[in-house]
């Protein structure tokens, strides 16, 4: 239980989702995510994976 109460605390909880769709051309895909916990973070580390899905899905 004590484990179990630093794992809760002390590790970031975040949560992702994709989304993808045909849109008859190719295929749409949505990124979202949230952080309970070190929000700054978190968002420069969803930036950069939200540039490299970019780049990696144009070529």
């Amino acid at each position: 239980m004590v484990l179990g109460s630093i794992v809760a605390f002390m590790l970031s909880h975040r949560r992702m989702w994709a989304e993808v769709e045909g849109d008859g051309k190719g295929s749409r895909v949505r990124i979202g995510g949230s952080a309970h916990r070190n929000q700054p973070a978190f968002t420069l580390f969803f930036d950069d994976l939200s540039d490299q899905l970019d780049n990696d899905l144009k070529d």
